[in-house]
């Protein structure tokens, strides 16, 4: 990376091409299309992220209420946002390679509770993909039962573990 350090701006729609790139690299197994991430940016704005240096787009973090007894599932749109909001569902959290490991991950999550916070949201929930369940451990999220329908919805998602955290 040259220039300064990377930092979290909010998302633009002009950003989703350098989404998906981002995802086709870091959730080659689980793809969704443009149209998902656009809705949700469209719906929550203050929910959706880009990790930025002078030069390129190194991560993007998606988040939005959602009921935290539900996860949407993958490559869904999902129409409408609950009302009341009183979760907020962190979708995703996609950094590249390079941008890993300089607490980049530790400052978007941060800032995503101060959002639920301020919307008056209580709680947080995800599910954790990949071997991420110990990022997520150390951001306060602790795994818990699913539902049947939550464990329905993720079976295929590979060594998925629903977490939850208070915010």
């Amino acid at each position: 990376m040259h220039g300064p350090a990377p930092a979290w701006r909010p998302m633009a729609v002009s950003d989703l091409t350098a989404v998906m790139t981002i995802q086709e690299s870091v959730h080659s197994l689980l793809p969704e299309r443009e149209v998902v991430f656009a809705e949700r940016l469209a719906l929550f704005p203050e929910g959706a992220w880009m990790l930025t240096d002078a030069e390129e787009r190194l991560g993007y973090a998606i988040a939005y209420p959602y009921a935290a007894d539900f996860v949407p599932k993958i490559d869904a749109v999902i129409g409408a946002l609950p009302e009341p909001a009183t979760n907020l569902y962190i979708h995703d959290v996609a950094l590249l390679p390079v941008a890993r490991g300089r607490g980049a991950g530790r400052v978007i999550v941060e800032r995503l509770f101060d959002v639920a916070r301020s919307a008056a949201m209580t709680s947080a929930t995800l599910v954790s993909v990949y071997d991420s369940a110990p990022f997520w451990s150390a951001m306060g999220f602790v795994e818990i039962s699913p539902s049947p329908a939550i464990s329905a919805t993720i079976a295929g998602y590979g060594g998925a573990r629903f977490m939850r955290r208070q915010v």
